[in-house]
């Protein structure tokens, strides 16, 4: 089992794989969603965050968006970006990408046009979530005055994007169409074509459906008998499909000022709280130990090409997989090998050669080849198998003979 994090953008990554024939059993991403409003808003450096509000909670998850363009590159919706992903996978092998309700259908296209077949999706539903809904009686009132009897039709209305409580987040199913001419044949040589339903029955062993329940008493009473044919799971529940939003324990978190970079916990210092920085859209690990189980063979590869903190790699970790996690942003690569336990390959480096201007120079250059040679296994790969990470020590070797 082993879990390798490579920094830099995934399209140049994914090249280089297909150039050395790697090839994975499973991909599993949490790929940018195309809000536009997020990046607009708050991608800009000395952007603000968002006011207070009733309760705090749009103002604290805004905080982390703040100088962050990354969710508006169009990559997701890009079936030249697709393409890449689709030449990496072995034939028959499924790609599960997290999406926007408002935004999956382009992902989707994408993925089709790509030459993915789409399979119905998996809904995660979560609690957590809160409208961002506009009055619409009050802007009428706005608009013509407090006491415009224009406005009474529209009270008790709303409008917007997000005008319902979203408790729903899309996973995109997609599998690689089989290279054989059955399903069989394809198993047979290629070890990838099907689902592991068998570890992904409900709790009274019925064939897991596409979208669970929480197990309140009020989804229950409605369900009445057909509860039990739903995978239902409390919050404090390892999950299924259903799965509370990410916790404080299932993040990273770095406080820019003092530099304590600590998992699981907020930095017990005193800096300032908008010197903290963690990651927005953490998906939880419990989630992603299901997702990777359901598509994954025994001892099989996960890809994941917007890695952020790791949650795919760590989830991969606990259940004997391996996982090849790339991600384009240093700081993110760093709270992956915190959250993985992976070594950083530039300090061994520098222990090895000393720590010499040329490998400070390696470190904050994503594009050097001698960087880029540390983090991307170069193992020769047969065709029809998976990447075998060699491990650090294999690539000093190959950098210092």
């Amino acid at each position: 089992m082993s879990v390798q994090a490579r920094l830099g953008d995934c399209r140049k990554l994914l090249l280089a794989s297909a150039a050395r024939g790697e090839f994975f059993h499973s991909f599993l991403s949490d790929p940018p969603y195309g809000l536009i409003s997020i990046p607009k808003r708050f991608g800009k450096q000395n952007a603000a965050t968002a006011k207070f509000g009733s309760d705090g909670a749009f103002q604290r998850s805004s905080a982390n968006f703040v100088g962050s363009e990354w969710d508006n590159t169009g990559i997701e919706r890009d079936p030249e970006f697709w393409k890449l992903v689709w030449d990496v996978l072995l034939p028959g092998a499924y790609a599960l990408a997290f999406s926007g309700a408002s935004t999956a259908h382009r992902m989707a296209t994408a993925m089709e046009e790509a030459g993915f077949v789409i399979h119905p999706m998996i809904g995660w539903a979560t609690s957590s979530g809160f409208p961002k809904d506009h009055d619409a009686a009050r802007v009428v009132r706005k608009m013509l005055g407090a006491d415009a009897p224009e406005a009474l039709p529209w009270e008790g209305w709303s409008y917007g994007a997000q005008a319902m409580k979203p408790a729903l987040e899309p996973i995109i199913v997609a599998q690689k169409p089989f290279s054989e001419k059955n399903g069989a044949l394809n198993f047979l040589k290629h070890g990838v074509g099907a689902i592991n339903i068998e570890a992904c029955r409900t709790a009274d062993g019925y064939h897991p459906a596409n979208i669970c329940h929480d197990s309140s008493d009020a989804v229950l009473q409605m369900l009445g008998g057909g509860a039990k044919f739903f995978n239902a799971f409390p919050l404090d529940a390892e999950a299924l499909y259903y799965h509370a939003k990410a916790s404080k324990r299932d993040r990273i978190y770095e406080c820019r000022s003092c530099g304590q970079h600590v998992a699981g916990s907020k930095p017990a210092c005193d800096c300032e709280p908008k010197n903290i920085r963690t990651h927005p859209t953490v998906k939880p690990v419990g989630l992603m130990e299901h997702l990777v189980k359901l598509v994954t063979p025994p001892g099989g590869t996960v890809l994941d090409c917007f890695a952020g903190t790791g949650t795919t790699g760590k989830a991969a970790q606990n259940l004997g997989f391996n996982a090849i996690l790339m991600e384009a942003d240093p700081d993110f690569c760093r709270d992956i090998r915190l959250r993985c336990g992976l070594p950083d390959p530039m300090a061994d480096f520098e222990d090895l050669i000393g720590n010499g201007t040329a490998a400070t120079d390696h470190r904050q250059s994503g594009d050097d080849a001698t960087a880029n040679h540390l983090a991307v296994n170069t193992a020769e790969i047969q065709p029809d198998r998976p990447p075998e990470p060699r491990g650090l020590q294999c690539e000093m070797e190959d950098l210092i003979g």
